[in-house]
């Protein structure tokens, strides 16, 4: 069967509008290899299938006519496909839950002064446009001059959160969940410098003769301006650079490079840099607030999932860690959707006591 024609069949699955033959045809693909499998689960949208249940029990509750049996008709067609598959992602209403599933919202965005005459800790608001607001105030041009000791903050963003605002040369950053960034009231003349730990997208305002450095862990990046991520979180053995626009240099010691707009670069503490082409959509999806992850392993998915949620996970066996996976999914879904995703598609189970979770190997 041809992608096209595979990728009509399971938006028309997801849409309830497969005839009984499609249906058959679809389901007799799925079944005719492990390969089929596995690509049925990377072309699917897991957060879209779920809401066919939704539209299933709305219509349920409708009076009877000729039209919405028709629907009722191809929504049970997909319904029917998802049994073969064996797909229970979606839980009894009355199931109770004692799992932290959903980022917790008391959770504050931290914004910390470190010069002593000044400490203080100010929680941000929530909303982007209050939050811009307070980090502007920051900036008051009246008060900071160049020739002015810049103030120095820490910005520090907890599990289940992103967080953009503006810097004072008018760079639009956003941080995701469990980052943390140090920035100056004012820039420097010859240069603009600033810290991160954990992951960022950078939007950064073109000034030839003043460029954007920003310091990670593992190595620096820097631009005159463009548009690029960051990530570099503690947990992780590697930086990686993905730059979406302009040219940015990355250096580590002796080692640089310069890449352009589709490449990124990893950083690791004992090897060379190298340049490599990555996927866009799936690098920038948490700026989209989704999950998005195309043959990445087990650990890497569940090392996403533990800064989104208030868990942790831990393996019965090490094979585990590196089982392929490709899911996409919202952000804000309940985490038991996500994990009951992952262990009908994965040969995986999970076991949950209080927020630690267990990994292990589904039975045959």
């Amino acid at each position: 069967m041809e992608n096209t024609e595979l990728k009509d069949l399971i938006q028309k699955s997801i849409g309830g509008k497969l005839n009984e033959d499609e249906a058959t045809r679809l389901y007799n693909w799925i079944q005719e290899s492990e390969v089929n499998r596995k690509l049925y689960v990377k072309l699917r949208d897991l957060a879209t299938l779920q809401d066919i249940v939704g539209l299933a029990d709305a219509s349920m509750h409708r009076k009877p006519n000729r039209h919405l049996i028709i629907r009722i008709s191809s929504v049970a067609a997909a319904m029917i496909l998802l049994a073969f598959m064996g797909i229970s992602l979606w839980k009894n209403a009355n199931q109770t839950d004692q799992l932290a599933s959903t980022p917790k919202t008391e959770d504050k965005i931290l914004l910390v002064s470190e010069n002593k005459k000044t400490s203080q800790t100010d929680t941000l608001s929530l909303s982007n446009e209050n939050g811009h607001s307070e980090i502007a105030a920051l900036f008051d041009k009246s008060t900071n001059t160049a020739m002015d000791q810049p103030e120095t903050y820490t910005l520090m963003v907890p599990k289940g959160m992103n967080y953009q605002f503006e810097l004072a040369d008018g760079t639009q950053v956003t941080l995701n969940a469990e980052s943390k960034f140090i920035f100056p009231s004012h820039f420097a003349k010859d240069k603009r410098e600033v810290k991160l730990i954990g992951e960022g997208y950078f939007d950064v305002t073109k000034n030839p003769t003043q460029p954007f450095v920003v310091e990670t862990q593992r190595g620096t990046v820097t631009v005159l301006g463009t548009q690029f991520n960051i990530q570099s979180y503690p947990i992780a053995t590697r930086d990686l650079i993905s730059l979406i626009e302009g040219k940015v240099n990355v250096s580590r010691g002796a080692d640089n490079l310069t890449l352009s707009p589709g490449q990124q670069t990893t950083i690791h503490s004992d090897e060379n840099m190298k340049v490599s082409s990555f996927n866009a959509e799936e690098v920038l999806a948490w700026k989209s607030n989704l999950f998005l992850f195309d043959d990445r392993p087990l650990q890497s998915v569940l090392e996403e999932l533990e800064k989104w949620y208030h868990v942790s996970f831990h393996y019965e066996s090490a094979e585990l860690k590196s089982i392929p996976i490709y899911i996409k999914m919202k952000r804000n879904r309940n985490i038991n959707d996500i994990l009951d995703a992952l262990a009908q598609t994965n040969r995986i189970k999970f076991n949950t006591t209080n927020n630690t979770i267990k990994v292990s190997a589904a039975m045959k």
